[in-house]
């Protein structure tokens, strides 16, 4: 009995002694944590509050374009492209593609080093390739669209029937 008490004793005597020794250490480590948090907090909320303008600027672009305001609707799709947001650049792009928004080719075709430059999956990747493939067979610059092809084909890409029967 008096050895439970003792070894108690001693324990608390040994964390006192602890933490009388690396008191500083403590408490910065603390702060530093609390500190941490509070930036990954502002953070997530900065992150979170950015998507939300850039949601609201595709639905603005999209009630613009079904108001035939396609260069205002262009403007807005551009503005998303260029904010590197992963879901709402690829659906922003995909617009101004289908709907002809923009006619300048050199400015679509930063438009798909911008969306191939961001982290998707490989499969969206591969996709992203293969409309940059098609975009350049409709310019006639077959050679750059068949090199695009040939990659995802070699790369045993989901898209290597399709790429096939392109080139």
């Amino acid at each position: 009995m008096n050895q439970n008490i003792d070894k108690k004793l001693e324990l608390r005597e040994n964390l006192r002694f602890f933490f009388n020794r690396n008191n500083k250490k403590i408490i910065f480590i603390f702060i530093l944590i609390a500190i941490i948090t509070v930036i990954i907090f502002i953070w997530n909320k900065n992150q979170n509050k950015k998507n939300l303008i850039i949601s609201e600027k595709y639905v603005e672009a999209g009630v613009a374009l079904s108001n035939n305001k396609k260069d205002k609707a262009a403007k807005y799709y551009e503005e998303i492209i260029i904010s590197k947001n992963k879901f709402y650049s690829l659906l922003a792009f995909n617009k101004i593609v289908e709907n002809s928004l923009i006619q300048e080719e050199n400015k679509i075709l930063s438009y798909f080093e911008i969306l191939e430059n961001l982290k998707y999956k490989e499969d969206k990747k591969d996709l992203i390739q293969f409309k940059k493939a098609l975009y350049l067979l409709k310019l006639n610059k077959t050679q750059e669209a068949k090199d695009l092809l040939k990659n995802l084909i070699e790369k045993n890409s989901n898209l290597k029937h399709i790429a096939k029967e392109f080139i």
